[in-house]
């Protein structure tokens, strides 16, 4: 360009000349604009992955030019990224980085290609413009060219979640899958089982502080035997994906429990010396096995004695089982219990069965007047008895196998078709863990029929009282008694322990004996006897009470200047 518009001269001399021969030439330079092309751009940018922009200068001449990458905000604010001038780059971002490729053609015009690389994320590039400016030293041309960046995310699935660890027939569960990582939010999601379409629902989309997109898809499911093997599958579609991604899950193990009968005897009242059936049926469990086991009182009756017979439903897939014992009943068997236990999936069902003989005393199981029995409260204990003449049949109560207390008030109840022995009582916490037991007496039996029964009393835990001494204001080296009552416990032996801090004391503790009171629980006290020292003010003396594994602890803070302070620890 310098030379642009010199004038050359050729001089000529030669003695056939009159004079020199002069020519002249103005040198023109000729200089060509850049021609810039649209940039180019993936087909699809995807967010955090590596992409370059590129824009393409060609034809121009001389050489010198310079090229500036530029975002353009949605308010419009251009930020200068980069720039490129005679093979110098400066980098004002380091997310950026540039690269040239240059060429040159027979007629000395150039081309350049510049290329812009950067790892676009959703948060900050989205609809967002890049900017290409092209300045031409030599003939001043500047151009631009800029695109929109559409950048997206592919979702990601998390293995399907299910709700419940034992999943059972007939019993509605949840599976969940978690898709994350999206952009933009419309999303496609659809449940399979197979290929059969399930209905189902998903949680509102969300988005993170990196501007991804997520949200919870939810089926709810109720299985049958014949789901055993079946795929699940959670369908996305997104408006990138090609084909859609997919998490399945395969349901391996389903569990029924079985409903277990109550036992029936064939006849209903069997005869003395004559053959019986005892049957049970086990309804509706998968999978098939199941172990059944027949009890006679606590001993068990060998599996040859009893039979057992299995079914499939063919529509549920479901089994089920009829057992069945052979016996023949005795006087001696009269009140005798049979069990049969019924072992499903690590998960014990028992059923029980009282036999009774024709022509003897029927026992029924002893009812209690009130449930859940309370302390101080009177209640009944019913046993009746049918199947007999009344006046031939005699009954006596027993507790733990003893004769029962004297203010407890033995009945018999003659009535139409039955005689009933009643037992009234007032339960207290004696009678906690207590097993009562009417043995019901006839004139054709060797020996009396038993029927038991446990009142199911509650456990209390013992209530303490606030530590009290004595003097009011125990004072240093003065010998101090130091009080604490507990009462209201169920239980009679009760471990019970005093401390300074942390220390324990291992002499000089009375504690009384546990007496029923009003309430019919047990109540008693204890008593520390102590001489404190200078050195005691501000210790903690500690009465520690344990009961049935349960501890209860209250403080008392020594106090050897003023008054004391009482603190509470439970």
């Amino acid at each position: 360009m310098e030379d642009d518009g010199n004038q050359y001269f050729c001089v000529v001399s030669h003695r056939s000349l009159d004079k020199e021969v002069k020519l002249n030439f103005t040198l023109t330079v000729e200089v060509v604009p850049p021609k810039v092309s649209k940039i180019v751009s993936p087909p699809r940018i995807i967010h955090g992955e590596s992409m370059n922009l590129t824009c393409s200068i060609n034809g121009f001449k001389p050489k010198p030019i310079s090229v500036t990458w530029l975002k353009i905000d949605s308010y419009g604010q251009k930020t200068e990224l980069l720039s490129w001038d005679d093979d110098k780059t400066t980098i004002h971002d380091d997310k950026y980085s540039h690269n040239i490729f240059r060429s040159e053609h027979e007629d000395n015009s150039s081309n350049c290609l510049s290329s812009l690389t950067m790892r676009p994320t959703v948060m900050e590039d989205h609809n967002l413009n890049y900017m290409c400016r092209i300045l031409h030293h030599a003939t001043g041309t500047k151009a631009e060219e800029s695109v929109k960046m559409s950048v997206s995310a592919d979702p990601v699935l998390d293995p399907i979640q299910r709700s419940l660890d034992a999943l059972k027939v007939g019993e509605e569960f949840q599976l969940s899958c978690k898709v994350h990582s999206f952009h933009p939010e419309t999303i496609g999601i659809s449940w399979y089982k197979e290929s059969e379409p399930l209905t189902s629902q998903n949680d509102k989309v969300l988005c993170n502080d990196r501007g991804l997109c997520y949200l919870t898809s939810n089926l709810r499911y109720t299985p049958c035997v014949k789901d055993l093997g079946k795929t699940f599958t959670c369908n996305v579609r997104h408006q990138d994906l090609e084909n859609p991604k997919c998490s399945s899950w395969k349901l391996k193990h389903l569990i029924c429990e079985p409903t277990v009968s109550e036992i029936k005897c064939q006849p209903e009242v069997p005869e003395c010396d004559q053959p019986a059936v005892l049957s049970c049926t086990v309804i509706g469990f998968y999978p098939r096995v199941c172990t059944i086991r027949w009890y006679r009182g606590l001993e068990t009756i060998p599996s040859v004695n009893h039979t057992e017979t299995t079914r499939e439903d063919q529509e549920s897939g479901l089994f089920s089982t009829t057992t069945e014992m052979n016996f023949t009943p005795t006087v001696a068997l009269l009140g005798t219990e049979f069990q049969v236990e019924v072992a499903h999936n690590m998960k014990f069902t028992k059923k029980k069965f009282s036999i009774n003989i024709k022509g003897l005393p029927q026992l029924k199981d002893i009812i209690c007047s009130k449930c859940p029995p309370k302390y101080g409260e009177e209640l009944t204990l019913n046993c009746e008895v049918t199947g007999c003449n009344p006046q031939d049949v005699e009954a006596e109560w027993r507790e733990n196998d003893r004769p029962v207390q004297k203010e407890m008030k033995p009945e018999k109840v003659i009535n139409k078709d039955f005689v009933s022995f009643i037992l009234k009582l007032t339960p207290t916490a004696q009678h906690y863990g207590k097993l009562f037991s009417c043995l019901v007496k006839h004139k054709d039996l060797p020996q009396p029929v038993k029927k038991n029964t446990s009142l199911r009393l509650p456990d209390v835990q013992p209530t303490l009282s606030e530590i009290t001494a004595v003097p009011e204001t125990p004072k240093a080296n003065r010998e101090s008694r130091f009080l604490i009552t507990i009462s209201g416990s169920s239980q009679k032996h009760l471990q019970v322990r005093w401390f300074k801090s942390f220390t324990e004391f291992k002499s000089n503790i009375q504690t009384s004996e546990p007496q029923i009171g009003k309430d019919g629980l047990y109540s008693c006290s204890s008593t520390l006897t102590f001489t404190p020292s200078d050195k005691d003010h501000g210790a903690s003396i500690r009465c520690e009470v344990t009961a049935n594994r349960e501890r209860k602890d209250k403080l008392y803070k020594l106090d050897l200047t003023g008054e004391s302070q009482l603190d509470i620890c439970v």
